[in-house]
């Protein structure tokens, strides 16, 4: 009963000051209205976009007919736009360009100007991912058309510092071809040297023909050595043959002449075979990788004189038509609500303290 009588004591004591109440709030409602009126209107442009896959600036491998492309970033490379966009390379371009410390009115002499404008681009410009995992970069501004510009500026901006990080990371890869490519070409003479040097050396120039050549030269001279002896025995038991035995001895001495030399060669031939085989296997091997070295070296170059895409645009930042702040009716709203609560509290307290005695205990 005592809490009823309380509740209806406070509402007695608001309605007894109305008048007051109704004149805060419709003097704090005026006012909010005319600051409301005096604010300016800002413009958000927006732009949406993905991250593009790597793929698309890489070759194919070399060999490959056919390989599966993603068009598509992942999570990954979205948040490397992600970072892209909140660096100060993208901030710094856009002040650059759009003066913006004039624009926002900031000494650019002044002691925290950079800061200063820093926290000022910070205000406006904003990214976040959406939904679907696309990256959404907004840009606000008084002037509609500025914001617009600005938005799509600044994501022309992280595709170029994209495309720039991948070209780097390409050009270093092409140099490390070009200094790999060289060296083998260096070991390839090297090797070739040794090669020459060694054929040289052992006579072997073939080393499949080469070697059936010589077996077959060897069989043919044993059978002709082998030939001739037994003439010879033949002719040397009859006088009639006299004459010819002269001519067969001379054949004897010339095949076995050859034979030694056939032999000699043989020997050379074989002594240097497994050499002259492991530097032709190593020489072809290193030519095989020289050759897909310089093929690889010939796509990487295409790729990076190429143009691509870091990020693919869904959608470019129009001119607003619409406001994006301040919400008028929203602060009119709350500074009304406000000083409704400012005055009953005002009342509550006043009325409560009116029999207080301020005045200190006399002795």
């Amino acid at each position: 009963m005592k809490q009823n009588d309380h509740l209806v004591e406070v509402l007695h004591l608001l309605y007894q000051k109305r008048k007051y109440i109704i004149w805060t709030c419709l003097i704090a409602t005026l006012v909010a209205v005319v600051c409301s009126l005096v604010m300016p209107n800002y413009y958000q442009a927006s732009t949406t976009f993905y991250a593009a896959s790597p793929d698309l600036a890489q070759p194919a491998p070399v060999g490959s007919l056919e390989r599966k492309q993603e068009y598509y970033g992942t999570d990954n490379d979205l948040d490397r736009l992600f970072s892209l966009a909140n660096s100060h390379l993208v901030s710094s371009y856009l002040i650059e360009k759009y003066d913006l410390y004039k624009h926002y009115d900031i000494d650019p002499e002044g002691a925290k100007a950079k800061f200063k404008i820093q926290e000022k681009f910070n205000k406006y410009f904003n990214t976040k991912k959406t939904k679907y995992d696309a990256l959404e970069l907004s840009m606000e501004d008084k002037n509609p058309e500025l914001s617009a510009q600005m938005a799509n500026d600044a994501r022309k901006k992280i595709d170029d510092i994209a495309q720039q990080v991948i070209k780097e990371n390409q050009q270093q890869l092409i140099a490390k071809y070009e200094l790999n490519i060289k060296d083998k070409q260096n070991q390839m003479t090297i090797l070739s040297d040794s090669l020459s040097s060694s054929r040289r050396k052992y006579g072997v120039y073939n080393t499949k023909s080469q070697s059936e050549i010589l077996t077959r030269l060897l069989s043919n001279t044993k059978a002709g050595l082998s030939n001739n002896k037994a003439k010879y025995e033949v002719f040397k038991s009859d006088a009639t043959y006299r004459d010819s035995l002269t001519v067969v001895r001379a054949k004897i001495s010339g095949a076995e002449r050859q034979l030694i030399e056939v032999e000699k060669q043989l020997s050379l031939f074989n002594s240097g075979l497994a050499k002259i085989v492991n530097l032709e296997v190593e020489q072809r091997e290193f030519s095989e990788q020289l050759s897909f070295d310089k093929e690889r070296y010939k796509q990487l170059k295409a790729a990076y004189n190429s143009p691509f895409k870091a990020l693919l645009t869904i959608e470019e930042a129009s001119t607003p038509v619409q406001k994006s702040r301040p919400k008028r009716s929203l602060y009119v709203i709350g500074a009304a609500i406000l000083s409704f609560a400012i005055a009953v509290l005002t009342i509550l307290l006043l009325h409560s303290f009116k029999d207080v005695t301020w005045k200190p205990d006399e002795a």
